[in-house]
């Protein structure tokens, strides 16, 4: 269901699924809808929106209220609706498929240029017709390109040598497929073009397409649901794209590491931060004991240690136990 819903917001720029719903509007199913049958309006510039989905070619068009469908819109002029990627790309589609056929003529031609066959007599209509079927049957195709060619009765052949790096044959078809690849936002190593990639930018680029590709359609994913479906305080819906960005994970784990040391973050933060749930006890901030009282000359007793420095770290100590522990510990104290 994800990967077609997904798919129509790719190409069609909007997805809509039906929420099935009990009679009292506990959700119990989620129905994908053909985007192309589906109309948005808005009759009372005030009210609420209305769907309008033909069911069929021609056939019935019904009407559903807004809190039972599920509209995911891409990137759009209103916020409401979202552009049709393929639209917005259809010349350079275009352009790609006159490559593909134009390529495909050229290989099924033997891949030869076109050439000019030249007579010092006249040929009538039909002569043509009948030398242009003669060379075609005997010169056309891949199988029959590398034949000598043997032209009779004063034939002439000149050959029309355009050489496909003049006419730049395989980087226009390069840059079609980046051209496509670009309007999705992937980067060119995933589509197997590895001609700038390095081994060390290819890590980089991948969590740019975490970051900048995907991410935006997940948010828009999430806060759609969100909005449909009220799930409380307690829960919310998060992709978890920790997979993805595996590769980061030591960068990742050393600023969280020198965030809770130097006291800025908590850990129930830096859970927050990797989609993970609260624990109990992590909420506190945790102070470098270094920190904690700075040391002068008036406090110190005669051994050189500091008697306030020692009270306030055993409190910062103290503070970081389970409150079983506390307890156990004021019992051994005692």
């Amino acid at each position: 269901m994800w990967e077609a819903l997904v798919a129509h917001i790719l190409l069609w720029g909007n997805c809509y699924a039906h929420i099935q719903q009990n009679l009292i509007g506990t959700p119990l199913a989620l129905w994908p809808l053909d985007p192309s049958r589906m109309q948005v309006k808005r009759p009372d510039p005030k009210g609420p929106l209305v769907y309008e989905y033909r069911m069929t070619n021609g056939g019935e068009v019904i009407n559903l209220p807004p809190w039972e469908v599920l509209h995911i819109a891409g990137l759009g002029p209103n916020g409401l609706m979202g552009y049709s990627v393929i639209g917005l790309m259809r010349e350079a589609i275009g352009l790609g498929l006159a490559e593909e056929q134009f390529s495909s003529g050229f290989y099924a031609g033997g891949g030869l240029p076109r050439g000019v066959l030249e007579t010092d007599g006249n040929l009538d209509a039909e002569g043509m017709a009948n030398l242009r079927k003669w060379w075609a049957e005997t010169y056309g195709g891949v199988e029959q390109s590398h034949k000598t060619i043997i032209a009779g009765q004063g034939l002439k052949f000149h050959l029309l040598n355009i050489p496909q790096a003049d006419a730049q044959f395989i980087e226009s078809r390069n840059f079609s497929v980046r051209d496509i690849a670009r309007w999705f936002g992937i980067p060119p190593h995933m589509i197997g073009d590895m001609a700038d990639a390095k081994w060390a930018n290819i890590e980089q680029q991948a969590i740019d397409y975490v970051v900048y590709t995907l991410r935006p359609y997940l948010v828009r994913i999430e806060q759609a649901m969100e909005v449909k479906f009220n799930l409380g305080p307690n829960y919310e819906i998060r992709h978890v794209v920790e997979g993805l960005l595996r590769g980061d994970s030591a960068a990742r784990a050393a600023f969280y590491h020198g965030a809770i040391m130097d006291g800025w973050m908590n850990r129930n933060e830096v859970r927050e931060l990797e989609d993970r749930n609260p624990a109990d006890g992590l909420d506190e901030f945790l102070i470098p004991v270094n920190n904690a009282m700075p040391v002068n000359a008036e406090n110190k007793n005669g051994n050189g240690k500091d008697k306030t420095f020692d009270k306030e770290a055993f409190k910062i100590m103290f503070n970081r136990l389970s409150q079983g522990e506390k307890a156990d510990l004021v019992e051994m104290l005692r």
